[in-house]
């Protein structure tokens, strides 16, 4: 008889490459412990690519997250994103990060990725390299003299270009062909850091990419509503009236165009695309921290009740923080040691909060809910509450829908 056949690596491919196989391809990466837990939130300290292979597929509903812009600061970490040598390097980085976040992601997850831009300007006559200037950012922010003024950029851009680092960052996403890009969305600061130059507008505004894993994902466009406007722009807050052609539609004429104010949604029309958000002001020592009013939004509109939300860059914990405010469970993470015990005293604060204000009941299902079991939202389905009960969430429970 025959002995069956024991398959091996060396069985099917090059012994050269046996070992290499054997190292990389068949050992399961092993999960990273966390550097912080509480009931509801981790924190890991490392390289985000390196954690995220360690991370089980699935176990996240959103990403929300800032990864650091290239060439703006040296974060005095080694291995860090954000100082390589040219924009593509930087981008391809980028990529790698966001294939393991398809993994991770539950099919019908979703990003929420701000992003903001880069100039190159200036050529330093010592070196022969060009300097790179951050959108709105101080002299001493950029590095000037240090290692973010010896960052290249491939001449043939030239002095003041605008690089277009996010719009390069989704076309390669896309060439990936593991998201789909469904919107792009303009954060208008109302107080942007001024700029000193001549020659052109201060910029004021940066991008927030909403991307899905599938073509069917979780999205909930209520806590993105806003009050109905006329056409001569007065807010006339949530109007009823008669239905018309399957919409609600207010019957008293107004002035402005259109002479008719109508309103899809008795909870007001649709979100649009541009987000009014000032910048918040930070006391810690954190030079970038998000505004907690951007994350409060995608993070209602973008992950189920009761589900996790991950920041592979999570920097001074904005994105847990808020998290843990509205009762979702999350996952951190950053190579800088301070950031983290940063965002686990923020985290701290907001539990304690909570703790204060939450009722009984929800305070078991906290407990008693893995961080690791996310649930899969269909049509009709429905996960446990777990949002504190504001106002917002005691009044008007979220609407969980999938959206083509």
């Amino acid at each position: 008889m025959t002995p069956a056949i024991q398959f091996s690596p060396t069985n099917f491919i090059p012994p050269a490459l046996a070992d290499w196989v054997e190292e990389e391809a068949l050992i399961a990466p092993v999960e990273p412990a966390p550097y912080w837990a509480s009931e509801t939130a981790r924190l890991y300290h490392g390289e985000t690519t390196a954690i995220l292979r360690g991370l089980p597929a699935g176990s996240s509903n959103c990403v929300i997250t800032s990864p650091p812009y290239w060439s703006l600061r040296d974060y005095e970490t080694e291995n860090q994103i954000g100082l390589e040598s040219t924009p593509e390097a930087f981008i391809a980085r980028l990529v790698d990060v966001f294939i393991e976040l398809h993994r991770i992601l539950q099919d019908t997850g979703t990003v929420w990725l701000v992003m903001g831009d880069t100039y190159a300007s200036g050529l330093i006559a010592e070196t022969g390299r060009r300097d790179i200037d951050r959108l709105g950012v101080s002299g001493k922010e950029r590095g000037w003299g240090g290692l973010c003024s010896q960052l290249a950029v491939n001449p043939g851009r030239g002095s003041k270009n605008l690089l277009l680092i996010p719009q390069r960052l989704m076309l390669s996403l896309q060439d990936t062909g593991l998201f789909c890009l469904r919107s792009e969305i303009i954060w208008e600061k109302g107080n942007p850091m001024p700029e000193s130059v001549t020659d052109r507008p201060t910029r004021s505004h940066e991008q927030i990419f909403l991307l899905s894993k599938s073509p069917k994902y979780f999205f909930n466009p209520d806590p993105l509503r806003e009050d109905c406007v006329t056409g001569n722009g007065k807010s006339h807050g949530i109007i009823k009236g008669k239905r018309f052609g399957g919409h609600s539609q207010a019957t008293t004429p107004v002035s402005g165009f259109g002479k008719r104010l109508i309103c899809n949604h008795p909870k007001g029309r649709n979100g649009r695309t541009v987000w009014r958000i000032n910048v918040e002001q930070f006391h810690g020592n954190h030079p970038a921290p998000f505004p907690r009013e951007l994350v409060r939004r995608c993070l209602l509109a973008g992950c189920p009740k009761g589900g996790t939300v991950l920041d592979p860059f999570v920097g001074s914990g904005t994105v847990p923080a808020v998290a843990t405010k509205y009762g979702f469970r999350s996952m951190g993470i950053d190579l800088n040691a301070q950031y983290l015990e940063m965002a686990k005293e923020r985290i701290g604060k907001e539990q304690d909060a909570l703790n204060n204000t939450i009722p009984a009941v929800t305070k078991q299902i906290l407990h008693e809910t893995d961080l690791t079991d996310c649930h899969s939202h269909q049509p009709g389905s429905h996960s446990p509450a777990t949002a504190s009960p504001t106002e917002e969430t005691a009044s008007a429970p979220l609407n969980e829908r999938l959206y083509n």
